[in-house]
């Protein structure tokens, strides 16, 4: 029984003395809106930036995404002004890496492909705004 105590206790006390997530207001417009928000973490004195949102000056967000070892890290989405995705790429090691998708405006794709290393690589397909598609392939592009 006090091997069940003291197990609780030690687990209570690494999760209570763990992890801190603090978010703070970096930034923001001369009437004092939000700007730029970022959220950190503390853990055993350390504080490291874990997450980012960046907003209009009307308050509709702007671009939002994480960050590993300070570098952005996952998945990164940016906005038009009127709440309509504009962008939606994956980092790692602070580069794109993965799949990526721009939109117009009203929502349509506007183009899509592969990146590897911050750079465009395989077949990318574009579509204008009367929906005609075309396409590039980087890798044959770039020899």
């Amino acid at each position: 029984m006090k091997k069940i105590f003291w197990i609780i206790l030690l687990a209570a006390f690494v999760n209570g003395c763990g992890h801190k997530s603090i978010t703070e207001v970096e930034e923001t417009f001369e009437d004092g809106t939000k700007k730029t928000v970022k959220t950190y973490e503390k853990f055993n004195g350390d504080t490291v930036l874990k997450a980012e949102k960046r907003y209009y000056d009307n308050g509709q967000l702007k671009i939002e995404g994480s960050y590993k070892d300070g570098k952005r890290s996952g998945k990164w989405v940016s906005y038009y002004r009127n709440g309509n995705v504009w962008a939606e790429a994956t980092y790692r090691n602070g580069k794109e890496y993965g799949s990526k998708t721009v939109y117009y405006e009203n929502g349509k794709v506007y183009y899509t492909g592969e990146m590897k290393d911050g750079k465009r690589v395989g077949k990318w397909k574009f579509t204008d705004i009367e929906g005609n598609t075309s396409s590039i392939d980087y890798d044959k592009k770039n020899d």
